[in-house]
């Protein structure tokens, strides 16, 4: 079966290296590359698409938030995650829209091959019997509070979140309580110096 690869990353130079990896050494030359979320539903509305190696955080938005229309239009597609955000963090929230790969680009690049391989030929992924690593205080929260958390971080009032987001104002208020009451902070300076601690932005 042939492979119709999309990948998504707004740095230039991961994009490229995905792209050699994806063709050159994994041997699938029908790859393209996009640098934002637009960009990537563009693509999907025009190319039918088997394959999706997508950052999670994108100059546009999140992929986050991406991920259950992708679903719903696209239901056929494979979805893979290539980011530097915390494994522990996002995994959750993405294996609840069918996301089983989540590749660190922390990672060696044996490894990123690897996974990438198993990923393109449809290996469905075995867990590993290590334990797991100590919980982020952001593991517990949902995509959307997951979404809330990120434009916080950015800076963005919750008014903000309201019109990015699309929902009412007081939508926004009770995924913010929900975000203090998971992570234990109690203002937005806690959840910067959290996300700081644990690598999350």
């Amino acid at each position: 079966m042939q492979r119709n690869i999309l990948i998504a990353d707004d740095h230039t130079i991961i994009r490229s290296g995905l792209m050699m990896m994806v063709r050159t050494t994994l041997g699938y030359p029908n790859a393209k590359a996009v640098a934002s979320c637009a960009q990537i539903m563009e693509e999907l509305s025009g190319t039918r698409y088997t394959h999706c190696i997508l950052d999670i955080t994108l100059p546009d938005g999140l992929v986050l938030s991406l991920l259950p229309v992708i679903r719903r239009l696209y239901p056929g597609i494979r979805v893979a995650i290539f980011s530097m955000q915390p494994q522990e963090i996002y995994q959750q929230a993405v294996r609840h829209h069918g996301v089983e790969y989540y590749i660190s680009k922390s990672a060696s690049d044996e490894e990123s091959l690897s996974l990438l391989s198993k990923f393109l030929n449809n290996e469905t992924l075995k867990c590993a019997a290590t334990s797991e690593p100590p919980k982020s205080p952001f593991s517990r929260l949902s995509g959307r509070e997951l979404q809330v958390l990120h434009y916080t971080l950015q800076g963005l009032r919750p008014a903000d979140i309201c019109n990015v987001m699309n929902k009412c104002k007081q939508t926004i208020a009770t995924y913010r309580s929900r975000i203090y009451e998971k992570t234990g902070a109690t203002n937005d300076r806690q959840l910067v110096e959290m996300a700081m601690a644990h690598g999350f932005s």
